[in-house]
């Protein structure tokens, strides 16, 4: 048994506590709180101390593209659909083995900036056996782009042996018919669905009307056409029960309104949201502060580097508290314990609580006037230490 204790604790839930500590056994936490409360009851306790540093669960990163970790850059300053034209003509330049080779890179960066768990968007088929010892854990969802009709009648065959989940581009690149299909085959084998949903108003447009930039930019230099507009918005198509009709976990949500909010939440859709990756997309920011009031389950996600930047989702902790105006504790959550609920791995990780896995992360306090400024100002010390 082992008390660890640090200038400050986040447990995953509850505000920062100063001079906190950690106590584990055999790789599991037994209990979190003050370092003299937990000293007092377990005198026997080995002891280890990091002084001005923070000890908290190691991150949930809710949406990664791991495969497109560094392999190519893309034009500053485009709008989102030329955005998505390069990174389909990147990818296509591409070849397979350089994808594995992302994969494992990313996975290994994703641990050493203090995340535990990742949820990865896998496109380019057996990826999933890229994924090192010494990474992050990987929750890999298999990527469904099916825009014609006639396609989605093989959609389940394409599925076998999906098993971290299956993830529905978007509303632009999938159809009804394949929505409906896939979220079929991922409810009879229990996976979680997952779809970019509402990002950006070229989506909305075509969604409404069919028109707009994502025709001709997205799919003109295709072989392919582009599904059929449903002439309706992003959350009143998914929400029509011939297409998903609720129970999924929603990427992004950039362009909803406080009605739709409400509405998702009811029909228990979980949200992942990607501030850094929408700032550089210029699509605007999603309403967290109504999404995280509304109760829905709400994680944070990196995006891909193609997008945010880089793999580190303390970035996204601090742009939330910037462009949501959460608080820190609420940001915090959201990377750890809310992430874990949206993933539906709250029973082992995402909080020191009792019976879960110990993954603590340490980061050395940075600068500041307040704990709250010195938090965000952290960087990963120790990284993610081995409890066993």
């Amino acid at each position: 048994m082992k008390l660890i204790s640090a200038a400050v604790i986040f447990d995953g839930i509850n505000p920062p506590l100063k001079d906190g500590a950690v106590l584990v056994d055999r790789g599991k936490i037994i209990a979190a709180g003050s370092v003299e409360e937990l000293a007092a009851r377990h005198p026997k306790a080995a002891r280890e101390h990091f002084e001005e540093s923070l000890l908290m669960p190691s991150m949930v990163n809710c949406h990664a593209h791991l495969e497109l970790t560094e392999i190519g850059e893309v034009t500053p300053g485009l709008s989102f659909s030329q955005w998505i034209a390069e990174v389909i003509a990147i990818k296509r330049a591409t070849n397979t083995e350089r994808f594995f080779e992302a994969a494992a890179d990313g996975a290994r960066a994703c641990r050493a900036l203090g995340q535990g768990v990742v949820a990865d968007v896998v496109s380019v088929a057996g990826v999933e056996s890229a994924y090192p010892a010494d990474g992050a854990m990987v929750i890999p969802s298999r990527e469904v782009i099916c825009p014609s009709a006639e396609s989605a009648k093989g959609i389940s065959e394409g599925l076998e042996g999906a098993k971290g989940g299956v993830f529905l581009h978007s509303p632009y690149t999938v159809c009804a018919e394949a929505y409906r299909e896939a979220a079929l085959y991922a409810r009879a084998k229990g996976l979680p669905i997952f779809t970019h949903l509402a990002e950006s108003s070229d989506e909305v447009e075509f969604l409404l009307n069919g028109g707009g930039k994502i025709p001709e930019l997205v799919f003109g230099p295709l072989p392919v056409e582009p599904p059929r507009s449903p002439k309706a918005s992003p959350v009143d198509y998914l929400l029509n029960p011939a297409v998903l009709g609720g129970g999924f976990i929603a990427v992004h949500l950039v362009n909803v309104s406080a009605e739709d909010v409400t509405r998702l939440s009811k029909a228990n859709v979980s949200s992942v949201l990607c501030p850094r990756s929408n700032r550089n997309l210029g699509v605007g920011n999603a309403p967290g502060r109504i999404i995280l009031d509304s109760a829905m389950p709400t994680g944070l996600g990196t995006d891909s580097s193609l997008s945010g930047g880089d793999l580190d989702l303390w970035g996204d902790v601090k742009a939330a508290v910037e462009d949501y105006g959460w608080t820190v504790t609420e940001a915090l959550r959201a990377a750890t314990s809310g992430g874990a609920a949206v993933l539906g791995v709250s029973g082992e990780r995402g909080a020191f609580a009792p019976g879960l896995k110990a993954d603590i992360l340490v980061r050395e306090l940075g600068q500041g006037w307040t704990l709250e400024e010195r938090i965000l100002s952290s960087t990963v010390s120790a990284g993610i230490l081995t409890t066993s």
